[in-house]
């Protein structure tokens, strides 16, 4: 009976398409193309993702950027730029941190809203343009994990000499030598020459093909470059610690420099997450968890601040006139004392 009734409803279901065709090839058109996008779709982003495990893994997951400021999704307010900037003391201190291993101070010359530099590279008849310029020392090697498969990095004498050297980016060698080796050749660099010594490896991409504006560069001892640019003030740090089993010791030192704020007088505190605006820009290592941000805010309070926003979307400037506001309240008055008292 199950069985008659079972070849009944097949008859009937194979009529009706058979009555149907427009409607019913549209339909398995439909499903076919459906299926056939989610699958599409998943292996871009499974090919995504692993594409951004390495970028990240080529950075090192042991690595620290310190600026003055957020450079990336933010519009520096007039107080952010009034703030003091850090110096080759500033490196040459973290540098003497526990678990600190290489310190890398930096400077830079480019053009920070497009993603890439200002300056032409010259070299007989063939023209770079937009290269980034960049000073460092003998140890950006080392923090960065940078590999130079042509030539050699900068040594500490021509560090120390200021000496008139300079290591290119993969793409801006390639395109002033083509075939011909670049070691010892000189380029022509605003006005000035520079001996070549060196070929960075070609960077990766989080999408794993086109163009990364960071193979466009120059690489100079960082007393050279400030003799090109004497204006650029503003250095980045790079710091390497030695292992990431290191990182409550870690979170203890962002503690202290947190309590030396508020020693400071500092009385509003944002902490955020870093969000890869563009694939130019460096990957994101490490998802903070909201119990961590939780973790920060009521120690920030606790330790006197006025106010404290902690969350992954947070900014500098994150609400800046509601921070004021309860600044200026007997709000935040009320919460510290009850976090205080815990």
């Amino acid at each position: 009976m199950r069985a008659s009734k079972f070849s009944e409803s097949i008859g009937m279901a194979m009529e009706t398409l058979r009555a149907n065709k427009l409607r019913s090839g549209l339909t398995i058109l439909g499903i076919v193309i459906g299926v056939t996008t989610v699958i599409a779709l998943s292996s871009f982003i499974n090919g995504l993702n692993l594409n951004i495990e390495n970028l990240v893994a080529s950075f090192g997951t042991n690595v620290y950027w310190v600026f003055r400021f957020p450079v990336i999704g933010v519009r520096p307010t007039a107080e952010m730029l009034a703030r003091k900037q850090l110096t080759m003391e500033d490196a040459e201190a973290l540098a003497k941190l526990p678990h600190v291993v290489a310190v890398s101070p930096q400077l830079r010359y480019q053009n920070f809203a497009l993603g890439f530099g200002d300056v032409a590279v010259k070299y007989r008849n063939r023209q770079v343009e937009h290269t980034i310029l960049e000073g460092s020392t003998v140890a950006e090697p080392e923090v960065d994990t940078i590999n130079i498969p042509v030539g050699r990095f900068f040594s500490q004498y021509e560090q120390d000499k200021h000496a008139d050297v300079v290591v290119l980016g993969n793409d801006t060698a390639e395109q002033l030598f083509k075939t011909e080796d670049p070691i010892g050749k000189e380029v022509e660099i605003g006005g000035d020459d520079f001996r070549v010594i060196g070929v960075m490896e070609k960077r990766k991409t989080a999408f794993g093909g086109g163009q990364n504006p960071e193979d466009n560069a120059a690489y100079f001892p960082i007393g050279t470059f400030r003799k090109i640019h004497p204006e650029i003030l503003d250095y980045w740090i790079a710091l390497k610690y030695d292992d990431a089993k290191n990182k409550d010791l870690v979170y203890d030192e962002i503690e202290q420099t947190l309590r030396d704020l508020a020693g400071d007088g500092v009385s509003i505190l944002t902490i955020g997450q870093y969000l890869q605006p563009t694939k130019q820009h460096l990957a994101i290592e490490r998802w903070v968890t909201p119990e961590e941000f939780r973790r920060w805010k009521e120690f920030g309070l606790s330790i006197g601040f006025g106010v404290v926003e902690s969350g992954p979307m947070v900014r500098s400037s994150y609400h800046a006139d509601e921070q004021s506001l309860k600044y200026t309240g007997e709000e935040h008055l009320n919460t510290r004392n009850a976090l205080a008292s815990a």
